[in-house]
């Protein structure tokens, strides 16, 4: 009886002593009760088997907890790292769109965790950092005193750069010098033009920022300022551009002297002399030598020509053949006319050249395009359209490019090149000649607040006036960048294995065409080659954006992005089109301007994960 009691009190002693875990009191069990033994180990081991299946349940349901919960943090963190990315600061906006996206990727009801904990925000890196962390409740493990696991993660995101090349191509019409109301038209602070300059360094130093290995990574920009026409400048005093290129001499719209083929005899100091009087002008087509222009020197040209004219006065008739110009030697009766290059030099003229005045132009740099066709269709492009050719070298005049010379290019009013001789004097074409464009050109990334010195001064430089030919501007944004063109020992230098490859195209205005107006294609009223001569204002409009649109898509076929920025311009359907799908914007202040700059600065770099 004692024995049975104490094999009963023992028993209540491990009951007592270990009401704490189903463990202790089995153990308790076996060291007191031999006669359960056999049915304490196959519980003991069922148990075991049990709870190692339970473990290994909660530990496979913890970690599909904690994937889940490091793809919503890495997805919080570069949604807002990308909302930094536009707005150039992490404040309450940002922190909201990653928080959204956080949750959007955490799926809560599945993983049956309790409410999770997201924070996140910017270092001065520019690094967004986030945590997130919940608790999952267990299942099995419970019976080993566990309820709950807690799981906690980290994220960070930046934005990372690879080798890129970045072309600008940018409306720097006369718009450009207003401000977005188009009033203040003086490039004064409030200008576009100024806002322009600001928003390509903020696009500087978001892209400088987001490159992490600077001694191996190589960003490159390229400029292509446009109006009416393009400055290829820099290109040849580079040697990037060989002046052959040009032609030596070309067809421009000017004014032609006729002299008279009859002498008139005068005597100076004593000797007569025979004259032939300057007597009429004529405007019309007619190539002048243009070789000297190509050093950017100062090329004499003629002016201040005075015709001959008789009148009637008190003692009968009398002239002015002293006084007006006039040739020594007898002009041909064929062709008794002389340019005023020909005039100033002496060049074709034969005998002395008296009584003109001579000025001294240069060239800057200005073009006049290629040979081309006045087809409105630019689909597929025809095959006489040279200008439209963004590979091939020249090889002839044809394919070769003119100066832009508006010092030779005469506006004639409403007289066309049958007009006969006249003695009226009509005003030299005004010409727009944009800011100088510039190749691909490295930048360095080492200093992201510290824009280098030459794109501070190239930027200061751009200059606002002429009117809006998009075309123009694309044809030698695609020219300047073709891989395989004419510079494409500049666009393929280093042989790097990957480079992403941007045109970003901004522009304050639609198409602003008129038949009327010295361009890259000259005159259309006179020399018809970009549209037939009796084209109206608003159908060039349609031929320019044809040669637009074809150009784009040529560019696109080289494998580049083209990112469309209207600045106080609505987007038109051409815009758009041109654009990369989804990559036209619209800018309508300079502080957007800067801000879509920031943007898709942060588009071509990549975003990611950095742990």
């Amino acid at each position: 009886m004692r024995q049975l009691g104490s094999r009963r009190t023992h028993r209540d002693g491990c009951t007592r002593r270990n009401e704490r875990g189903f463990f202790a009191r089995l153990a308790c069990e076996l060291a007191t009760d031999r006669a359960g033994n056999a049915w304490a180990i196959v519980a003991l081991t069922a148990f075991l088997v049990i709870t190692l299946a339970g473990l290994g349940t909660d530990a496979s349901r913890a970690y599909l907890v904690k994937t889940s919960l490091q793809n919503a943090c890495d997805a919080g963190v570069l949604a807002g790292r990308k909302a930094m990315a536009a707005s150039g600061t992490y404040g309450t906006s940002e922190t909201a769109k990653a928080n959204k996206m956080f949750a959007f990727n955490f799926h809560q009801s599945e993983t049956g965790s309790s409410t999770p904990v997201f924070s996140s925000s910017a270092d001065s890196t520019g690094h967004v950092n986030g945590t997130a962390s919940t608790t999952m409740p267990t299942t099995l493990m419970q019976m080993a005193g566990y309820t709950s696991v807690p799981v906690s993660v980290v994220c960070s995101a930046e934005l990372q750069m690879a080798n890129a090349d970045v072309m600008f191509v940018l409306d720097t019409t006369g718009s450009m010098a207003c401000d977005v109301n188009g009033n203040n038209c003086n490039s004064g602070s409030s200008s576009k033009i100024v806002g322009l300059r600001a928003a390509v360094r903020s696009f500087y130093q978001t892209v400088a920022s987001a490159v992490t290995d600077k001694a191996n990574t190589r960003i490159r920009f390229g400029f292509v300022p446009y109006g009416m026409t393009v400055n290829a400048k820099n290109l040849l005093t580079s040697g990037a551009m060989p002046t052959s290129y040009f032609a030596d001499s070309a067809p421009y719209q000017t004014m032609m002297v006729k002299f008279s083929t009859s002498p008139t005899y005068v005597t100076v100091n004593g000797v007569r002399q025979a004259r032939y009087l300057a007597i009429a002008y004529k405007y019309i087509q007619s190539t002048i030598p243009v070789s000297d222009f190509k050093g950017f020197g100062n090329v004499a040209l003629g002016t201040g020509v005075t015709l001959y004219t008789q009148s009637n006065g008190w003692w009968g008739y009398y002239d002015n053949a002293s006084s007006a110009t006039y040739v020594t030697n007898q002009p041909s009766s064929s062709n008794p006319y002389y340019n005023l290059r020909d005039l100033a030099t002496g060049t074709n003229v034969t005998g002395t050249v008296g009584n003109l005045s001579t000025t001294n132009s240069s060239w800057g740099g200005c073009i006049e395009e290629r040979a081309t066709v006045p087809q409105l269709s630019m689909s597929p492009i025809p095959s006489g359209a040279t200008d439209m050719d963004l590979t091939s070298a020249p090889i002839n005049d044809d394919t070769r490019w003119k100066p832009y010379l508006a010092d030779l290019e005469y506006y004639r009013s409403n007289y066309t090149t049958s007009t006969p001789d006249t003695t009226s004097v009509f005003d030299r074409q005004v010409g727009y000649c944009p800011s100088p464009m510039m190749p691909f050109t490295t930048v360095d990334t080492t200093a992201p607040n510290t824009v280098p010195d030459w794109l501070n001064t190239y930027l200061s430089g751009l200059v606002a006036n002429g009117g809006t030919y998009h075309d123009i501007g694309m044809i030698w944004g695609g020219r300047l960048g073709n891989p395989s063109g004419i510079f494409a020992a500049n666009v393929n230098a280093g042989n790097l294995s990957s480079v992403s490859r941007h045109i970003i195209f901004m522009t304050d205005g639609t198409m602003e065409n008129y038949p009327s107006n010295y361009t890259a294609w000259g005159v259309t009223a006179y020399d018809g080659r970009d549209a037939p001569t009796n084209t109206s204002n608003t159908s060039l409009v349609n031929y320019h954006n044809n040669r637009f649109l074809a150009a784009c898509n040529t560019v696109k076929a080289m494998g580049y992005t083209i990112w469309v920025i209207g600045f106080g311009q609505t987007l038109t359907p051409q815009m758009t089109s041109c654009a990369t799908a989804g990559r036209a914007y619209y800018a309508s202040d300079t502080s957007k301007l800067t801000t879509t700059f920031q943007y898709i600065a942060g588009q071509v770099a990549d975003l990611r994960i950095n742990k």
